[in-house]
C-alpha cells in the first residue's frame, strides 16, 4: 500500500512539473517574440494556398527528393529518366 502512495506523489509531482515547465516555456516564448516582433510563422499553410501554388510547390519537393536519391545513389540512370519523363 505504502508503495503505491509513493507512486501516486510520484505521478502527481511529475504532471506538476510538467505543467509549470510547459508554462515556463510558454511565457519565455512569448516574451521572445515580444522583444524579437516576431508573431509566428510567416509561412501560410498549406489549407489556406491557391491549389497551383500547392501542386507547384510539391513538384518542387518532388524534384529535390529525386535529386537527393539521385546524388545518393538509390536510383540508376533508368529509374531517373523514368522519372522524369
Amino acid at each position: 500500500m505504502e508503495v503505491l502512495f509513493l507512486l501516486f506523489v510520484l505521478a502527481i509531482v511529475v504532471a506538476v512539473v510538467t505543467i509549470v515547465g510547459h508554462l515556463f516555456w510558454l511565457i519565455f516564448a512569448a516574451i521572445g517574440r515580444l522583444f524579437s516582433g516576431n508573431s509566428g510563422p510567416k509561412s501560410t499553410p498549406a489549407s489556406h494556398q491557391n491549389p497551383q501554388t500547392r501542386i507547384r510547390d510539391d513538384l518542387q519537393a518532388a524534384n529535390r527528393l529525386v535529386n537527393y536519391a539521385s546524388f545518393k545513389g538509390w536510383l540508376n540512370a533508368a529509374q531517373i529518366e523514368s522519372l522524369a519523363s
